[in-house]
């Protein structure tokens, strides 16, 4: 998670609420680049951002970050 949470500092990178999921707490999608685009989830406790997960992301949210649909 310590690469993952690099995203935030991605000038680029696309940010939103994550309607779906945000059942019990409110959660964040990033998408953002960091060696490779990455998505990531993450939510905010007492004002600190947590990671809930982080992957790399797959071709479609690859074209998201790139502008490409």
């Amino acid at each position: 998670f310590e690469t993952a949470a690099l995203v935030f500092a991605d000038e680029n990178r696309i940010e939103y609420y994550d309607k779906l999921h945000s059942i019990e707490e409110d959660r964040y999608v990033i998408l953002g680049m960091v060696k490779d685009v990455l998505f990531v989830v993450y939510t905010v406790r007492e004002d600190i951002s947590r990671l809930i997960s982080a992957r790399i992301a797959t071709a479609a949210e690859r074209k998201i970050y790139y502008g490409d649909c």
